[in-house]
């Protein structure tokens, strides 16, 4: 969810982030934590989006807490996450292989990640099945679906990655300016904060001032 706000250049660059583009990418934690805070989930999804990239010895984000005040699921969710993200192919990397990406976790055991997580993942990875079995629709549904998607990919040309990345660049300016906002209640402040932010962004801002 957070990664709306993530310029696309950023989120597909080949090669290592700059400085400021990782400041960025850091972003997409809390703003996604604060786009799932208005849904009433039953249980503690906000948290553990919002610290799943804290590390074990306190030099992850945004807060930078440690150990065991990072919520549990969100010490999890950090340990599956970097399996995925090994495991998986990326614009700056190949994928690695499932032994390849465990020998990462348990370099990383007790830095970046919580030591019992690890032995715990690596337990259970190890005694899982090597092939599971395959659920869902036949492969050749699939395939008709996957044709049927790019015919209308192909009629509607509209959808293009710069506008999504238009959108995107949006959405970060509304989240910076819903922040800058913050205890501003008359109408007065509110159209200095707006007059200072990109013009690009008031088209699609809707200010309702609350009344005190």
């Amino acid at each position: 969810m957070g990664k709306l706000a993530v310029p696309e250049y950023i989120l597909n660059k080949p090669g290592r982030l700059t400085e400021a583009e990782f400041e960025k990418m850091k972003l997409h934690a809390s703003v996604g934590a604060d786009i799932l805070s208005a849904i009433d989930f039953p249980y503690p999804v906000v948290p553990i989006v919002r610290h799943h990239h804290e590390n074990w010895d306190g030099t992850g984000y945004p807060s930078g807490i440690k150990g065991t005040d990072i919520p549990i699921g969100a010490r999890i969710l950090s340990v599956v996450d970097c399996f995925d993200a090994l495991t998986s192919d990326r614009p700056y990397r190949p994928k690695l292989s499932d032994a390849e990406a465990i020998a990462v976790l348990v370099e990383r055991r007790g830095s970046m990640y919580d030591p019992l997580i690890v032995d715990t993942f690596t337990k259970i990875h190890s005694a899982a099945p090597k092939e599971i079995p395959r659920i869902g629709p036949p492969s050749d549904v699939l395939n008709t679906i996957a044709r049927s998607r790019r015919l209308v990919a192909d009629e509607h040309q509209s959808a293009t990655l710069d506008e999504i990345t238009a959108s995107a660049d949006e959405m970060l300016s509304v989240y910076e300016l819903a922040r800058a906002l913050a205890g501003h209640v008359s109408i007065a402040d509110a159209g200095d904060v707006i007059a200072k932010t990109s013009p690009s962004t008031h088209s699609v801002v809707v200010v309702r001032v609350l009344p005190v």
